[in-house]
């Protein structure tokens, strides 16, 4: 492998990396703007619920 094919391999996955990290901040910020305009619970509210609602089925 030349030193151009192990830089271009490194571009590669740097740009995956961005990308990861680009796709966790979409969803933070439209998870923030849901929950702040549209009224969507936050996950500990919704476990929250969802555990309420199992402790009801179970009685």
């Amino acid at each position: 492998m030349t030193v151009f094919e192990e830089l271009a391999l490194l571009d590669l996955l740097s740009l995956l990396l961005y990308g990861l990290v680009a796709l966790f901040a979409l969803g933070f910020w439209l998870w923030a703007f849901g929950a702040r305009f549209l009224g969507w619970p936050s996950p500990r509210e919704a476990v929250r619920e969802h555990d309420a609602a199992l402790e009801r089925d179970a009685e």
